[in-house]
């Protein structure tokens, strides 16, 4: 294995450890609604055949980590908003790839964009997007919220 490769598979490695140590502790909750780092879409209606941008805002003045599955996927669940109450955390199909997740940086004061196919969900419906973010320089997980949007 190359140095690059061995690198990324500990810092992956570290970063999945952080996540499983962390389950046991309560996770902040971000929404999109003000704060330094949110989540957002680019709509709020889509239809199946639109992608939806998703917009990663770091105005904090620390970097910050996100996981992508397969190096390719952003690792994120969704909930559905079903009779007025949001469901449970929901999995894309890509999050059961068994392949080795990577960690990507975003730098303080920065934009992280990521296209993502609305045909993804399976129904039309209200949605939101939930993204887990590490924060290395507290050791903290928070869990961010996008914008609740439609696919009609």
């Amino acid at each position: 294995m190359t140095r690059r490769v061995k690198m990324r598979t500990l810092v992956c490695l570290v970063f999945i450890s952080i996540l499983l140590l962390s389950c046991q502790k309560e996770k902040s909750v971000l929404t999109s609604q003000g704060g330094d780092i949110y989540f957002s879409t680019d709509k709020e209606t889509y239809s199946p055949s639109d992608t939806l941008l998703l917009t990663l805002t770091n105005n904090s003045e620390n970097d910050i980590e996100i996981a992508l599955r397969c190096g390719l996927y952003l690792e994120m669940f969704y909930q559905q908003k079903l009779d007025g109450s949001w469901s449970e955390n929901l999995w894309f199909p890509f999050m059961s790839l068994r392949c080795p997740t990577l960690t990507d940086t975003v730098q303080a004061m920065s934009l992280y964009t990521y296209p993502f196919p609305a045909d993804m969900f399976d129904s039309t419906g209200v949605y939101r997007l939930l993204l887990d973010i590490y924060i290395p320089s507290t050791q903290r997980i928070e869990t961010l919220i996008s914008n609740d949007f439609k696919i009609q």
